[in-house]
Formats: C-alpha cells, sequence, structure tokens
C-alpha cells in the first residue's frame, strides 16, 4: 500500500500581546485556522505570577480576526508576535497556574490542547 501523503500543516496566524501593567499581567490574543475557513480566537489575562486568570474563547472570519489584530496594533500598547512564540507563552503562564495553585479558567486545558501545548512546569530562563 502507497504511503498516504502528510496532511498539510496549519497555516500559523499572527498574535499580539500587550505591554506588561504595573501589576505584572499582561492581555494575550492569538488564534488558530479552523477547517471552513473561519478561526478560533483565544483572549487570556496572564499575570507574572498567578498565570492565566481570564481566558475567553470564540470563532471569528478570518475577515474579523485581520480585523481585530489591525485594530488592537493601532491602538498601541500591543505588539505582533509569531504564532509559536504566543503559544509558549500561553504554555509557560500555564505553568505559573500550576505553580502558583491557581485554578485554571475554563477553556484554558482546551485552549492548550488546540494549540498543541503543554504547561511549561519550569519557567523559561531568560537569555
Amino acid at each position: 500500500e502507497a504511503p498516504r501523503p502528510a496532511a498539510p500543516a496549519a497555516e500559523a496566524l499572527s498574535a499580539m500581546a500587550s505591554t506588561i501593567t504595573s501589576a505584572g499581567e499582561r492581555a494575550l490574543v492569538l488564534a488558530r485556522a479552523q477547517r471552513g475557513g473561519g478561526v478560533e480566537v483565544v483572549q487570556a489575562v496572564v499575570s507574572d505570577v498567578l498565570g492565566v486568570i481570564e481566558l475567553r474563547v470564540g470563532d471569528k472570519s478570518r475577515g474579523n480576526w485581520r480585523r481585530l489584530l489591525k485594530e488592537g496594533l493601532a491602538h498601541g500598547g500591543t505588539v505582533e508576535l509569531p504564532h509559536q512564540e504566543a503559544v509558549t507563552l500561553l504554555a509557560e503562564a500555564a505553568g505559573a497556574n500550576l505553580r502558583s495553585r491557581t485554578p485554571f479558567p475554563p477553556d484554558l486545558e482546551v485552549a492548550l490542547r488546540h494549540f498543541g501545548a503543554q504547561p511549561q512546569v519550569e519557567p523559561t530562563a531568560l537569555p
């Protein structure tokens, strides 16, 4: 039997993060392409001590996602991130939840699974 061709890789969509507030919190917004052309959008509030403290998951059209990204970047206080860097930030924040014993907000486990991430128990060392 002939080997099956590999499934096409999912499109990596850009993400964005806000600057870190004086309280050590930032907003993180990332998306994942879905079958049918839409995107699943994850919006999280992340604390550098407690981890993910708020999380919303929803579906948007690609046009609405591009508009959200463009408007978020236009208002200032946010930066565009490569998809994998945003996924890493979400995984590190989930690890902070575990270290601080802060309960995961609803849908965090689902979001991690959808982005192929595991909580990073050990914090990433700064260079």
